[in-house]
């Protein structure tokens, strides 16, 4: 089914795993499961048809999915962002603080979809890549599959969700024009970005940030939210959270208390609640998971 199933560059301190694939009609899903020995490090696949890619489970950071390493991202960085990849071409999955990863790929196969139409088939095999957008009917649909327990046959439910995601994968071939006026660059949102992460000890306001994009703060607040899906401050605290994850999975000997100062919280109590509310677990909960 896949051309080349994963190339992991070793060298780069990324290592990855084929550990589940399942196929139902028109719909073939491989999940990768991607560690990261070291801060920068990535992995290349490509497939040998068009596919959708999210990714599931990040610890300790966020995963970028670019045409090639020393690209910028795409147009949505915030949680659940989507990836549809074009036949043949590579697609890099690249971090620099993740720890561990899911990687959900859906092999698409239209030909076997009979509610199709043949110009609807056409269109899915010559989609052209759009990496790193958002679309919540697509990332539901793709969710919902990620999760399903089955793994072939005609279930009903799984047979469900794959004519959903072929159909909300056709509402996605055409990227909606969009106005560049109060955009972020992506070069502007990496210095805002790099900025929060090197002062997590300490709360931005709205307009110090704005000052950094060189945008007016009513401007940048509504920028920022289109390409992240979360308010700065949102932000902030969920670098936080995940840059706790990064020390707990490396030390996981280390105390909360500990871990919550070096994290950017101002004790554990503050970093026990971010914690829940972000994650949905509780810092213990989620620490004695991953041991």
């Amino acid at each position: 089914m896949l051309r080349a199933l994963v190339e992991v560059l070793a060298e780069n301190g990324a290592r990855a795993s084929l550990a589940a694939q399942h196929s139902w009609q028109g719909v073939s899903r491989r999940v990768f499961e991607v560690r990261w020995e070291a801060q920068s490090g990535w992995v290349t696949l490509s497939f040998d048809r068009t596919s959708i890619c999210i990714l599931r489970d990040e610890i300790g950071g966020r995963g970028e999915l670019r045409s090639s390493p020393g690209l910028t991202a795409g147009e949505y960085l915030g949680d659940s962002h989507l990836s549809l990849v074009a036949t043949g071409e590579p697609v890099t999955l690249r971090a620099s603080a993740l720890r561990k990863a899911k990687l959900v790929c859906f092999v698409l196969e239209p030909r076997a979809a009979p509610e199709l139409s043949t110009e609807q088939v056409e269109s899915i095999e010559s989609a052209r890549s759009r990496l790193m957008f958002r679309d919540d009917r697509l990332s539901a649909c793709a969710q919902l599959l990620s999760d399903y327990p089955g793994q072939t046959g005609s279930d009903a439910y799984a047979m469900a969700l794959t004519r959903a995601l072929l159909a909300a994968v056709l509402g996605v071939l055409t990227p909606p024009a969009q106005s560049h006026d109060g955009r972020l660059s992506a070069s502007t949102l990496v210095c805002v970005l790099e900025h929060i992460d090197a002062h997590l000890d300490r709360s931005m306001t709205n307009d110090e940030l704005a000052g950094i994009a060189g945008l007016a703060p009513g401007v940048f607040g509504h920028a920022f939210r289109e390409v992240t899906g979360m308010s700065p401050p949102r932000w902030q605290m969920g670098a936080r959270v995940r840059r706790a994850q990064r020390l707990m999975f490396d030390e996981p000997a280390k105390s909360l208390a500990s871990v919550a100062l070096r994290a950017g919280f101002s004790d554990q109590s503050h970093f026990s609640r971010a914690f829940l509310d972000i994650v949905g677990v509780s810092p213990r909960a989620w620490l004695h998971q991953h041991r």
